[in-house]
C-alpha cells in the first residue's frame, strides 16, 4: 500500500493539506458565525410576514422593537455589506472580497436593509 507525499505539511480531516501557520478557529466562533448567519436569512422572512399581518403577535413584537433593533441591525448589516470578507475571516482565512462567498454575504445584507425599509413603508412608521 503505498501513501500520497504531503510535503511536510499537516493535513485536515478531509486529507486536504492545511497550513500549519492559520489558526483553525473554535466551535465557539463556528456557532456564533452561524448564529450570525441564521439572523441574517431570518430576518428577512420575519419581516416580511410581521408586515403582511398586521394583527399577530410577531408585527406587535418586532413594532416595540423596532426603536432599538432596527438601528443596531443595520449597522451591522451594512458593516456585512461592505465587508463581507471580514465576517469570514471570524472563523477561517479570509475570501477574496469579490469572490463568490464574500458577494453572497453582500446579497445577503443588503436585502436585510431593504426588508428594514420594506416594513417601515408597510407599517407606515407605526
Amino acid at each position: 500500500m503505498t501513501s500520497t507525499p504531503t510535503n511536510g505539511r499537516a493535513q485536515g480531516m478531509d486529507g486536504a493539506p492545511r497550513d500549519p501557520g492559520v489558526p483553525q478557529a473554535s466551535i465557539f466562533r463556528r456557532a456564533a458565525f452561524a448564529l450570525v448567519l441564521l439572523f441574517l436569512l431570518a430576518t428577512p422572512l420575519l419581516l416580511f410576514l410581521a408586515a403582511v399581518s398586521t394583527g399577530s403577535a410577531l408585527h406587535d413584537i418586532v413594532d416595540q422593537l423596532t426603536v432599538l433593533w432596527f438601528p443596531l441591525w443595520a449597522v451591522f448589516a451594512l458593516w456585512v455589506a461592505l465587508d463581507a470578507s471580514a465576517l469570514y475571516s471570524f472563523v477561517g482565512p479570509r475570501p477574496d472580497p469579490l469572490g463568490p462567498k464574500a458577494l453572497s454575504l453582500s446579497g445577503l445584507a443588503v436585502a436585510n436593509i431593504a426588508s428594514m425599509f420594506l416594513f417601515l413603508i408597510l407599517t407606515k412608521g407605526k
